[in-house]
């Protein structure tokens, strides 16, 4: 269902139906956190559909809007994108800029600080 309204908002906007495929991305967007075809949350997908159907439509005012408001939610951590694979594991997340461990910065935009204000807790299982 969720690839389908994906492939609705796209043909809405093939056909330059703006308001059509505005509608479409915004009930997508209602998903949330749901996982679409790649891996993304169904609610920043939408948020991008929207960017490029006003980007289309010459919208200008829209569009900075709506920039505004993905980039407040990445910011917010609305959403974060685990792009690790088993074939690359250590990948960093996008839209987690920050790691702060017992008080200390730890993790700045994917760059390791050096800091190692943790220690690690063992569970019941350890001998």
């Amino acid at each position: 269902m969720i690839e389908a309204l994906l492939a609705l908002g796209g043909l809405y906007r093939g056909q330059r139906r703006f308001d059509e495929a505005t509608r479409v991305y915004t009930a997508l967007e209602q998903l949330g956190d749901v996982q679409v075809a790649g891996g993304q949350p169904a609610g920043l997908v939408a948020r991008q559909g929207r960017l490029k159907t006003f980007l289309e439509a010459g919208d200008r005012a829209r569009v900075r809007d709506e920039a505004i408001g993905l980039g407040h939610a990445l910011r917010k951590g609305e959403w974060s994108i685990d792009r690790a694979t088993f074939e690359n594991p250590h990948q960093f997340p996008v839209g987690i800029d920050y790691v702060i461990v017992n008080g200390v910065l730890t993790l700045e935009h994917e760059r390791h600080t050096g800091a190692l204000a943790g220690r690690v807790i063992y569970g019941p299982g350890k001998k």
